[in-house]
């Protein structure tokens, strides 16, 4: 049931969990794990999030909807799903689930950039940088544990099907060598159309910066194309943290 599919869209580190959380506390509401190697079914060797309409085929949209039902609770009456790196899927998602609902969260660039870095390393690590308390050597062992979590947490939680667990491993692969060469924190979050290319040419802090960005711009233009404007509810996340009552309110 399309209707019963409610999606919050915003960028990676813009309150998107802790929304996902606060909602779902409802009785009749199951919120899924993220999805995002279900949404790169038919194209999971890509180096980027970005997927469109022409993307939809039947055998993708039968594939996502099939495991969704097979995951999702029966008994609920809406199914929340987040999925940052879906900005850059909302013409994709319109076509699987045309009578969904939408919540866009947005949060100042500037914060959002900060948290990401914060991410990049783990909250601990980041500060122990800030403070030259931790070396390379030190940040990729906190990079790997990190990973590791990651992979493991994915697999309980049923958040990637079978046919995404080797496209997942190698991309992990990847993100490690490229942690190695570098020095410099493996590619986190959505991304954007470029980004791979990107990552060798700007420093971390522009690189997350622009992730914002892209991420916005490309929900919005999702949204604008594909939308119609009485399915999409927009929170800003300083108004949900300093009253999330208020904000509860619009949504239920």
């Amino acid at each position: 049931n399309d209707s019963k599919m409610l999606f919050i869209i915003g960028a990676g580190r813009s309150g998107t969990t802790f929304l996902a959380d606060l909602i779902s506390s409802h009785p009749d509401l199951h919120r899924l794990p993220e999805l995002r190697y279900l949404w790169m079914t038919g194209c999971q060797w890509r180096d980027h999030d970005f997927r469109g309409v022409s993307d939809a085929t039947p055998k993708v949209k039968q594939r996502i909807r099939s495991y969704i039902s097979k995951i999702a609770s029966k008994n609920a009456k809406v199914i929340v799903e987040k999925t940052p790196s879906n900005c850059f899927r909302i013409g994709l998602i319109n076509e699987v689930y045309p009578r969904a609902k939408y919540i866009h969260i947005v949060r100042d660039g500037r914060s959002t950039a900060l948290s990401s870095l914060k991410a990049q390393y783990g909250a601990e690590a980041f500060n122990a940088k800030s403070r030259g308390e931790v070396d390379s050597a030190g940040q990729l062992k906190l990079f790997l544990v990190n990973r590791l979590n990651q992979i493991r947490q994915k697999l309980s939680n049923r958040a990637i099907p079978a046919d995404g667990l080797l496209p997942m491993l190698v991309i992990r692969f990847r993100d490690v060598m490229r942690r190695v060469m570098t020095n410099k924190p493996a590619i986190w979050g959505a991304k954007f159309p470029g980004m791979a290319q990107l990552y060798h040419q700007l420093k971390v802090h522009q690189l997350v910066a622009l992730q914002w960005r892209y991420s916005v711009d490309a929900a919005l233009s999702g949204f604008r194309c594909h939308i119609k404007s009485e399915n999409i509810l927009t929170i800003e996340y300083g108004s949900l943290i300093r009253s999330p009552d208020k904000q509860l309110e619009l949504i239920y």
